[in-house]
């Protein structure tokens, strides 16, 4: 009796029902929405990682998570926010370098970042009757580049500016022209610059205010320190008249 007994629990045990796991999943309802596996096959998203709630991510996942977000973030442009239809990037070299003459005409320009344009050099090829002096202009210089300062500011101002920089006058001081600037990590940026419509001269000396302006922009925004030593130099080079056309390529500076 007492084996029949026994032998009665080991076939109880053995005929009980065994489900895997694998089989318990596939018993589950199905998820609703978005979920883990979706959408890590969608590419179009900002992270691998967006479909999984927080509350529910275990710390693996969420150390993951971080690292993927940290990456989607690196390949961002440098400047954040970005530009949108109500503003506008602006390029400045010359006295618009500094943050307090700039917002004289635009009250409500924000700095971005330094930058560098290639295929330009600086000059001082206009006589401004304000400054006493040559005004800075951009000439193209396949082998040179010009360093100035990324501003980022409202289009209801850019009237202010254009009349800053004489696009009012007849015949006009500057014209504006669009130009791609690289920043020192290598992020290329389209910006609005201004150039020297009709040339005087090869160059014209600043008037010491004008250059005292542009190099304290210059340190003020961070400009490298061997290009404003090449600014000075630029500066104080003699008088020459022009030698070629007056009138720069269709291709802007303050």
């Amino acid at each position: 009796m007492a084996a029949r007994c026994g032998s009665t629990r080991a076939t109880t045990r053995r005929s009980r029902p065994t489900v895997s796991r694998r089989a318990s999943r596939s018993l589950r309802p199905p998820a609703t929405g978005s979920s883990r596996r979706s959408s890590d096959r969608t590419g179009d998203g900002p992270s691998r990682c967006s479909g999984i709630p927080s509350a529910t991510r275990s710390p693996t996942t969420s150390a993951r998570c971080s690292r993927r977000s940290w990456r989607h973030a690196a390949r961002r442009p440098l400047t954040d926010p970005p530009a949108d239809a109500a503003t506008f990037d602006y390029f400045g070299y010359g006295s618009n370098l500094l943050g307090s003459r700039l917002r004289e005409s635009c009250p409500s320009a924000v700095f971005v970042t330094t930058a560098r344009l290639p295929g330009y050099r600086l000059a001082f090829t206009r006589r401004s009757a304000r400054w006493g002096g040559g005004v800075a202009d951009i000439i193209e210089a396949p082998d040179a580049e010009v360093w100035g300062a990324v501003w980022r500011i409202p289009l209801d101002e850019r009237p202010a500016l254009d009349r800053q920089e004489g696009l009012h006058l007849h015949p006009p001081h500057y014209r504006r022209i669009a130009v791609t600037v690289t920043t020192p990590d290598g992020t290329d940026l389209e910006c609005l610059a201004y150039q020297v419509a009709t040339r005087e001269a090869e160059h014209i000396a600043p008037s010491p205010a004008y250059l005292d302006t542009m190099l304290r922009g210059a340190a003020e925004v961070g400009v490298p320190a061997g290009y404003v030593d090449g600014m000075r130099a630029a500066a104080m080079e003699a008088p020459r008249r022009l030698s070629g056309p007056s009138e720069p390529r269709q291709s802007n500076g303050d």
